[in-house]
């Protein structure tokens, strides 16, 4: 995904996963434990293994329920 800024400057980022977490009956739902599993626990084991690690996240947050 390329973001243009205001000033003209070209951002380009790259994504190793995008995640679906909106409807549970969908084909490619992730729920929190599959996210662990692919996300965290890979890099919790390299930091104890002594590496440098870093997650970024994005995404919306919200309730149903209301």
């Amino acid at each position: 995904m390329i973001i243009t800024s205001e000033a003209g400057i070209e951002y380009d980022f790259v994504y190793d996963h995008s995640l679906w977490s909106v409807n549970a009956n969908h084909s490619n739902y992730v729920d929190q434990e599959d996210l662990y599993k692919l996300m965290a626990k890979p890099l919790v084991t390299s930091a104890f293994e002594g590496y440098n690690t870093c997650i970024f996240a994005y995404g919306q947050v919200g309730n149903n329920n209301s």
